[in-house]
C-alpha cells in the first residue's frame, strides 16, 4: 500500500468521513476573485484584510508540497426544537474542538511513516486558508452557487480540516460541479444575499447578521427574523442534501436548543456546559443575549413583556437598547408603557438607549426609520 493510500486508510479509521490530497500550489483564480470582491467592499465575512495571506500556502508553512483535505458530517435528523433558530452547526460540540484533536493524530501517523523530520501543520478554521477552494481541489466535492462545499455522498453539512505537509503526495482529482441550471439557494436566501450564483453579499447574509458585532440597524433586525444563531436556509433546500446521511457523529448532534428567554438568563458563571462547548460561543455572551432580544422582537409575542421589561435595567447599555426596541415590537405603547419609558429616559446616560426610546415612544421602530 503506497503512502497516500495508508494516510487516507488511517484518516477514515480516525474517524473522518473524507479525505483528498491536493498539490499546495498559491489559489491564483481565486485571488483574481477576492481582489475584485475587496475591491467593491464585498469580502466574504471574516476574510482577512490581507487576502495574499489566505491564498498562497506557503505563508502558513514554507515548505509545504501538499494539502490533505478532511471533512466530517454535521448533518443531523433532529429539527430545531425552540423559538430561536440556530445553525446545524452550532448545536452540538464546537468542530474546532473534535477536529484538532483528530487532526494532530493523523499528522502524527504520517510522520511515523516518514524517517525524515516531516513538517506540518493542522488548519481548522482558526488560520487564513481557503479550505473550501483547498476541499475542491482535493476532490471533496464542487463548491456550489450558495458558496458552501457540496459532496454527492454528504451533501454540504460538512465541516473541513486541513494537514499541511511538506511531502509531494500524488494528488486527487477535483470533480465537476453538478449545479446545473438548479436556482434554489439564490431564490430562497432569507436575507438575498446571494445576488448572483457564486456571489454573497454578506451585509445582506443572515448568518453574518447574527454574528456581527456592533448596533444592527432596524433593517439587519428585521433580516434576522427568528435566527438566533446562523442561517442555514441555503443549504435546506439545497437538493444535495436530500436524503444524506445524518447523525454519524454523536458530538455534533442537537445538545442545545434557541430557549431564548433562557439565554437572558445566563451569565459567565452559569452557562450550562453544552453551550460552553458550542461553535456559537465564540462572539461572546452579550451578541447571544443581543440576537435572543432581536428575535423576541420579530415574533412580535406580548409572552415576552415581562421578560423584556426586567432587561430595561441591564447593565450593558447594548442590552438595555435593544430591550427598548423590542419592547416596542412585542407590546403597544399604552399608558403603562409610555410611562416605563418615560422614567427610563430621564434617568438614562447613554445616547444610543436615548435615542432608542425616542423612537418606540414615536413609532419610529421598522425599517422606514432606520438607525
Amino acid at each position: 500500500m503506497n503512502l497516500e493510500n495508508k494516510i487516507k486508510e488511517k484518516a477514515t479509521e480516525i474517524g473522518f468521513d473524507l479525505v483528498g490530497i491536493a498539490k499546495a500550489e498559491p489559489f491564483l483564480e481565486e485571488f483574481k476573485i477576492l481582489k475584485e470582491r475587496k475591491a467593491t467592499g464585498k469580502l466574504p465575512a471574516f476574510m482577512p484584510g490581507n487576502i495574499e495571506d489566505a491564498i498562497d500556502p506557503t505563508n502558513l508553512l514554507p515548505d509545504v508540497k501538499s494539502i490533505i483535505s478532511l471533512a466530517m458530517s454535521y448533518a443531523g435528523k433532529e429539527k430545531n426544537p425552540g423559538e430561536g433558530l440556530i445553525s446545524s452547526y452550532a448545536r452540538g460540540k464546537d468542530y474546532h474542538r473534535v477536529m484538532t484533536d483528530m487532526l494532530e493524530k493523523l499528522a502524527d501517523f504520517i510522520k511515523s511513516l516518514v524517517e525524515d523530520n516531516v513538517k506540518t501543520l493542522c488548519v481548522t478554521d482558526n488560520i487564513p486558508l481557503l479550505e473550501r477552494a483547498v476541499a475542491e481541489r482535493a476532490g471533496l466535492g464542487w463548491i456550489g452557487k450558495n458558496n458552501c462545499l457540496i459532496n454527492p455522498v454528504y451533501g454540504s453539512y460538512i465541516f473541513l480540516g486541513e494537514i499541511l505537509v511538506d511531502l509531494s503526495l500524488n494528488p486527487d482529482k477535483p470533480i465537476p460541479n453538478r449545479c446545473g441550471s438548479c436556482q434554489e439557494c439564490l431564490t430562497n436566501c432569507k436575507g438575498k444575499a446571494l445576488t448572483n450564483p457564486y456571489i454573497l453579499d454578506p451585509d445582506k447574509c443572515v448568518s453574518y447578521l447574527t454574528q456581527k458585532k456592533g448596533y444592527l440597524t432596524y433593517r439587519e433586525r428585521e433580516d434576522i427574523g427568528t435566527s438566533f444563531w446562523g442561517c442555514d436556509r441555503c443549504q435546506e433546500v439545497c437538493p444535495w442534501n436530500d436524503n444524506i446521511p445524518a447523525d454519524l457523529h454523536p458530538e455534533f448532534a442537537s445538545l442545545i436548543a434557541g430557549n431564548i428567554e433562557e439565554v437572558l438568563e445566563f451569565t459567565r458563571d452559569n452557562l450550562p456546559e453544552e453551550w460552553q462547548e458550542s461553535a456559537l460561543n465564540w462572539r461572546g455572551l452579550r451578541t447571544l443575549q443581543r440576537n435572543s432580544i432581536i428575535v423576541m422582537g420579530n415574533l412580535q409575542d406580548s409572552k415576552y413583556k415581562k421578560v423584556l421589561e426586567s432587561k430595561l435595567s441591564d447593565a450593558s447599555p447594548v442590552i438595555r437598547s435593544y430591550t427598548v426596541w423590542a419592547l416596542g415590537k412585542v407590546a403597544p405603547v399604552n399608558d403603562n408603557i409610555r410611562e416605563l419609558l418615560i422614567k427610563m429616559y430621564k434617568q438614562e446616560k447613554d445616547s444610543g438607549v436615548r435615542k432608542e426610546i425616542r423612537n418606540v415612544m414615536e413609532g419610529n421602530i421598522d425599517d422606514k426609520c432606520r438607525n
